[in-house]
């Protein structure tokens, strides 16, 4: 939904009848917009508000004998001026959970997709933990961002996962939460539309719209292949993604080419120092 519009919302409760000769006793609350006080339908207004979550909640006293509650959540995307770029800024990255039953939205700058081709095994299981802690050490919450941050400049880094996890797990509960809770389907249709063969991974997929998974990505496209990095190495090169993505700019596909070129300028340095790189180095670059 853009903040542009609103929405009509429709209320159905048999046992509350306000009519002109009785007080209506129900309240409407919203956290965003502004909304008429109507029964059986009010309409909820988004004038000027920020790209976010928003939820109305009405209370209907007699609906049954300790009174009931019903609520309604939307999301806001932003109107098509938020899609207009702003020259000279950086480009931030955002982590967000993709769940099952949930699309990207349209109007990020830039999507990435942090993969994994197949279930964890003795050994590849700690290179997936180290690639999971450095995604959510180094990564802020998407949501928090719009409020602060134009969707066009956003980079929206996502981790495919079966159902979000607790929010009171510590950092290394969280970790393993995500390897059990992982998305692998999805991550397999992702990488279905990405030219190669994809074996275990972990992959960094990255393209100017979302991934559907039925068409092949075209240029401009940047695929990541970590399979042969040994652990030592895999928060460095997450860590330049970010670095590269921020100068990066979303509108110009030119650019991508060019964040290619920088990872494997920094990858070349790595295997100057690290022998056992040369191989993912020719690997990656072939």
């Amino acid at each position: 939904m853009l903040r542009s519009d609103s929405v009509t919302i429709a209320v159905f409760a048999p046992r509350y009848h306000p009519t002109e000769q009785t007080q209506a006793k129900h309240t409407w609350r919203v956290t965003g917009g502004t909304i008429d006080s109507g029964y059986p339908t009010a309409v909820w207004r988004f004038t000027g508000e920020e790209p976010g979550e928003r939820v109305a909640t009405i209370h209907l006293p007699d609906a049954l004998p300790e009174g009931g509650d019903c609520s309604v959540r939307v999301f806001i995307e932003g109107t098509p001026q938020d899609s207009q770029p702003i020259r000279g800024l950086p480009r931030e990255t955002g982590a967000a959970f993709l769940l099952p039953d949930k699309v990207e939205s349209a109007h990020y700058g830039l999507y990435t997709y942090l993969l994994l081709a197949a279930r964890p095994t003795p050994a590849t299981k700690q290179k997936y933990e180290e690639f999971i802690g450095a995604f959510l050490a180094m990564v802020p919450q998407l949501a928090r961002l719009e409020h602060h941050v134009r969707p066009s400049e956003l980079n929206a880094a996502y981790l495919p996962v079966t159902r979000p996890p607790p929010e009171t797990l510590s950092v290394e509960d969280l970790r393993s939460f995500l390897l059990v809770h992982y998305d692998y389907a999805r991550a397999r249709v992702i990488l279905r539309a990405v030219r190669g063969v994809h074996r275990d991974g972990p992959y960094i997929v990255s393209t100017l719209s979302p991934v559907t998974g039925d068409v092949e990505i075209g240029d401009p496209c940047i695929q990541q292949d970590l399979t042969l990095f040994p652990v030592p190495v895999i928060q460095r090169v997450v860590r330049e993604f970010l670095i590269q993505a921020a100068q990066d700019r979303p509108h110009d596909t030119r650019l991508l080419p060019q964040l290619v070129l920088g990872m494997q300028a920094t990858v070349h340095v790595l295997a100057q120092a690290r022998p056992d790189l040369q191989r993912a180095l020719r690997d990656w670059i072939r």
